[in-house]
Order: structure tokens, then sequence, then C-alpha cells
């Protein structure tokens, strides 16, 4: 005679909860860290997406709940991200790699609508480098 213990639901909602905030805080760092590749200058010539600016004490808070949902995270590989040095730091959140800026501009414009919201646009590498370095 073997007795299961059932965890109440709002335990469990609560573990995987946690769990995706560690994952998709992993996720964040992750993604920060392919920032760094375009700040030593190894994709100037690229192009990429602007898909936002966070800037308040709670930027890393407010993103770490964006990738800990589904369609974020889908998407999150293509994420890089860069951190401006102010007080408090701003995040700046980019889409993609790209040869051209007309790739860009098309990548821009196949972006999913839950993306697309954001009012994301195309730049360069570069330029994108010099926004959070200045």
């Amino acid at each position: 005679n073997h007795t299961v213990t059932v965890q109440p639901r709002q335990d469990v909602q609560r573990k995987s909860q946690a769990g995706s905030q560690y994952a998709a805080r992993q996720l964040l760092e992750k993604r920060m860290q392919a920032g760094t590749v375009w700040q030593r200058g190894d994709k100037e010539n690229y192009y990429t997406v602007q898909l936002m600016v966070l800037g308040s004490k709670s930027a890393e808070k407010n993103l770490v709940q964006m990738l800990s949902e589904d369609r974020y995270r889908q998407e999150a590989g293509n994420f890089y991200i860069l951190k401006k040095k102010t007080a408090p730091a701003n995040l700046f959140v980019f889409y993609g790699e790209y040869p051209s800026i007309a790739t860009a501009r098309l990548a821009q414009n196949s972006l999913p609508q839950f993306l697309r919201s954001h009012k994301p646009y195309a730049i360069s590498i570069r330029g994108a480098v010099a926004k959070v370095d200045r």
C-alpha cells in the first residue's frame, strides 16, 4: 500500500514560475554575452533590428519576465542585449545579424506581431554599439 503525496496546485505553480524565472535569467546572461561580440567590433559591417530599450530600475527584472514567456523565449536565440552604463542601466534589445540594411528591413517586416508592436527598426551594428557606448 503506497501513499502518494500531492502538492497543492499553488506550490507547483510557484516552483515552475521560479524555474522559468531562473531559466529566463540564464537566457538573459547568454544573450548579453552575445552582445559583447558586437562591442569588440567583430560584426561592425552587419545590420540588426532594434526591438526595444528598457530604461528603469526594473529593466532587467522586466526583461527576465518577458523571457519567461514562451513567445519571447522562442525568439530569444536571435536577441542581442547590450547594457548602457547609465543610472539606472538601459537595456537595448536587438534582433538578429544581417549582411545588409535591406535584409535587416526584410527581417523587421517579418517579425512576429508581438515583436512588431515594439516598433522595431533596422540599424547598423556599428550604430547600435555607438548608442550604447556614448
